[in-house]
């Protein structure tokens, strides 16, 4: 994964980089088969083309010395970030380019924003609230469409009321006071 800032949004089956602007930030995810090329030809190569950050993950932690690599171009050369405390006491490494702690947690690498002090969702969790907001927009309706029903009804019966006072303002007559009331029929 990488990420490039400043350009246009439009659909695309690969990415060039000698057609496009280099990558500010790149995230691999190692493992036995791509470390030695990742340790080696690439990271020489984003040196090479200026990418200021370069990540190495290793979910299964098998083939870093740590679960998570990060590196930062200074002065042409990679140099080692060593992780660090994060504001909410736990330990990540922090990305300078996307302002962002990296946190392995297990075989999945979390993100965590520290102007908001708020991890950033994963897609099974996007998904979750997305389905949680829909529930709750579809009962929402539900209970506006009761209550619409409720005032309606009550309105009925406050017009019935109504009618009943106006026949009985010049005085009701036995008949109809005797009467027992009943509710204006449901539509």
């Amino acid at each position: 994964m990488f990420v490039a800032f400043g350009v246009p949004k439009t659909p695309r089956q690969s990415y060039l980089l000698w057609e496009e602007k280099t990558p500010a930030f790149v995230l691999a995810v190692t493992s036995k088969s791509t470390r030695q090329e990742d340790l080696g030809k690439k990271r020489q190569r984003y040196a090479e083309w200026s990418v200021q950050e370069y990540f190495l993950f290793d979910p299964r932690h098998e083939h870093l010395a740590s679960p998570l690599l990060a590196l930062r171009l200074r002065g042409g050369r990679y140099q080692l970030v060593p992780p660090a405390r994060m504001p909410n006491g736990a330990r990540g490494w922090y990305s300078e380019t996307l302002e962002l702690f990296f946190q392995p947690a297990g075989s999945k690498l979390r993100l965590y924003d520290p102007a908001t002090g708020r991890y950033l969702l994963a897609h099974e969790e996007t998904e979750h609230v997305r389905r949680e907001a829909e529930r709750a927009r579809q009962d929402a309706e539900a209970r506006a469409a009761e209550e619409s029903a409720a005032c309606k009804a009550l309105e009925a019966r406050k017009a019935a009321l109504q009618a009943l006072a106006q026949s009985c303002r010049g005085g009701c007559r036995p008949e109809v006071a005797s009467r027992p009331f009943r509710e204006p029929s449901q539509p």
